[in-house]
Formats: structure tokens, C-alpha cells, sequence
């Protein structure tokens, strides 16, 4: 499975651009924003935070990245990712 990342900043198309690889290639979605919000919940020590320091939070991040993207499957379109405030829905994962 290959993963594509897309970063920019806000409202630069990120999302629309997700959404029309989504409908055209079948990828599973996943909002760098709700992750990065369930991290900073869930790990608050980390210092990964929405309101961020680029390099910081990019240094904090990353090692998590690789290991929750290994969690989901797009052969079926459902996550494999066990999160009680969220949902896999036509290969979104829904908060």
C-alpha cells in the first residue's frame, strides 16, 4: 500500500484535492487536523498541537505518522484503527 501525505497551508486545496484523489483512486482519507487533535488529546506531553510550531510539532508527529498510517486498509475501505469517537465511512475516517 502506498500512502500519499499532502501538506499546504490553510485552505490552500489540501482537502479538495484529497477528496478528488478519494473519488478517483479509492484512497482512504485521513484530516492531518483530526489527527493531529486526537494526538494532542490523547498525548499532551508530546506537544502536538493544532495552534503549532512547525518543526516542532512536524518532529513530534512523525513518528506516530508512520505507525497509525500502517493501522488502515484500503482494500476494503474500512480502518483498522479501533477509535470510539470515530468511524470509517466510504474510506473516511469520520470524528
Amino acid at each position: 500500500m502506498k500512502n500519499i501525505i499532502i501538506v499546504g497551508p490553510s485552505r490552500s486545496g489540501k482537502s479538495t484535492l484529497a477528496k478528488r484523489i478519494n473519488e478517483e483512486l479509492g484512497f482512504f482519507v485521513l484530516s492531518t487536523d483530526k489527527l493531529v487533535a486526537i494526538f494532542e488529546n490523547a498525548y499532551p506531553n508530546l506537544d502536538i498541537r493544532l495552534n503549532w510550531d512547525r518543526d516542532k510539532t512536524t518532529e513530534n508527529l512523525a513518528p506516530f505518522l508512520g505507525h497509525f498510517l500502517g493501522m488502515f486498509s484500503v482494500d476494503d475501505g474500512k480502518g483498522l484503527l479501533d477509535y470510539s469517537h470515530g468511524t470509517v465511512k466510504e474510506n473516511h475516517f469520520v470524528l
